[in-house]
């Protein structure tokens, strides 16, 4: 599995910690702003695979497009609320619902002693923040190489353009990557298309019948495979 491989991509949500009930328990805590917090799953999915040419434009649309799903007063408006209360509001949630995935320091210090670049790539920002919320200790985080956001590429996942990116900032040529993430549809695609390897994290959404043509593994026989390659 491991084999030329000098770098593992990780996606976050539902990869390095099991999401069951993410949305739901967002919406549970803060129920004035139940129609908001779905509205940046509206936002997102909208978007899904879009890129940008800048930050600016990027965020020009995000909050456009949440201002009409979530019913705000100006694209401004959802900009505020969504910097400052919808992402503190998850990492709160995180912090208090979620756990990271149990055995990872093990697989991390494995990773790292074959010579293996260590990322984590999500579609949020505040990714050490987040990772500290589902209890990745300061040890763990000191092992990976770089935390990177689609959105800090003016894209979101499965755009290749920021899986691209990622690899010239991280200085490992695409076909020596592994991306290890739940979704084919985001995680798969943009590693497939930027000539990536791919593995898939199975999860509670994963169906007991879905047959696909990459690997599938659950986190702990992922975990055991590489720890014994």
């Amino acid at each position: 599995m491991l084999d030329n491989i000098k770098a593992i991509i990780f996606d976050f949500d539902g990869t390095l910690y099991d999401f069951k009930g993410l949305p739901k328990n967002l919406c549970l805590s803060s129920i004035p702003n139940m129609l908001k917090i779905s509205a940046v799953q509206k936002t997102r999915k909208s978007l899904k695979g879009r890129d940008f040419p800048s930050i600016e434009e990027y965020e020009k649309e995000f909050f456009s497009v949440l201002k009409s799903f979530g019913k705000f007063k100006t694209p401004d408006v959802a900009k505020n609320w969504y910097n400052n209360l919808y992402m503190k509001k998850m990492i709160l949630v995180l912090s208090k619902k979620y756990k990271k995935r149990d055995g990872l320091l093990d697989l991390i210090k494995c990773i790292k002693s074959k010579n293996i670049k260590l990322v984590v790539y999500s579609d949020y920002r505040m990714l050490k923040e987040r990772l500290k919320a589902v209890k990745f200790t300061e040890e763990e985080l000191s092992y990976f190489d770089g935390f990177f956001a689609s959105e800090d590429f003016a894209c979101l996942k499965p755009a290749k353009k920021g899986f691209l990116k990622l690899t010239e900032k991280i200085g490992v040529s695409p076909e020596n990557c592994l991306v290890v993430g739940d979704r084919a549809d985001t995680d798969g695609k943009g590693a497939f298309d930027s000539g990536m390897k791919f593995v898939q994290i199975k999860t509670h959404k994963t169906k007991p019948d879905y047959k696909p043509n990459h690997p599938l593994y659950s986190f702990e026989d992922f975990s055991k495979i590489v720890q014994e390659s």
